[in-house]
């Protein structure tokens, strides 16, 4: 089974609501009309699923896909995020997920709080935030499957993407190996130089905080590591084929 989320495309928004889940509470689901980010802040809930059983609690959460039948349990009171929406390329049963940090549950808050808001443009900022927790599930997957220090170098990268002046020699530098070693390196596991996979998540948290309601194009080159607006712009829409001002919504 495909367990990868890095072809998912979101196509709709269902609601995304905080669920109450008592303790020992039994509720069935047949036949599950949403794909579904599923999310605990307290207690643990049982998925059971068939002969499979998964769970939710504060250190992991599931992707349910469209179709799922099951019922589920807690172990006591909890208010739940659930995120519910239509995509392509996604995987066919019960995913569980680690959850990589903190970023990953706020944002799932913050889509409920966007979603009861009904704010304009409310579907492009909850799409833009289910992107971000994909970005975060997808590079928590690439790290269980890539030598230590190729992982290390992309945490390294995600943590001072706001830093003008990171370079190869110095990523290179934290993780004890030789900038030619590191290129080759990130060639070998991720068919892209690190700069090229720096500027990849420049652009992607770009895109972020673009679909954000009042943060400005030279805000957010300064957010994502650049001096100037300009190459930022020329940046951006060489990877994107949109300008920044396209982007943002209107």
């Amino acid at each position: 089974m495909d367990e990868s989320f890095e072809n998912m495309i979101i196509t709709n928004i269902h609601g995304c609501a905080n669920v109450p889940t008592p303790p020992e509470a039994y509720r069935p689901m047949h036949e599950r009309p949403y794909c579904g980010f599923l999310f605990s802040t307290e207690g643990k809930v049982l998925y059971h699923e068939g002969e499979r059983t998964t769970f939710t609690d504060p250190d992991h959460f599931l992707f349910v896909p469209k179709g799922a039948t099951y019922f589920l349990t807690g172990d006591k009171y909890d208010v739940c995020p659930c995120l519910n929406f239509d995509c392509e390329r996604y995987p066919d049963r019960i995913v569980q997920l680690s959850v990589p940090n903190r970023t990953v549950l706020d944002e799932a808050r913050r889509l409920v709080e966007l979603y009861s808001m009904k704010l304009p443009f409310y579907q492009t900022l909850i799409r833009a935030g289910l992107y971000r927790i994909i970005e975060e599930i997808c590079q928590s997957q690439e790290e269980l499957r890539l030598p230590k220090h190729v992982a290390d170098s992309i945490a390294y990268i995600i943590e001072n993407l706001s830093d003008p002046t990171l370079t190869n020699a110095r990523i290179a530098a934290e993780v004890n190996i030789s900038a030619v070693y590191l290129s080759k390196e990130f060639v070998k596991y991720l068919r892209e130089s690190p700069h090229k996979y720096l500027q990849n998540r420049r652009i992607e948290r770009a895109k972020y905080l673009l679909s954000m309601e009042g943060t400005s194009v030279t805000e957010t080159a300064a957010l994502v590591g650049y001096n100037s607006v300009y190459h930022f712009s020329r940046s951006f829409k060489s990877l994107t084929g949109r300008s920044p001002n396209e982007y943002r919504p209107h």
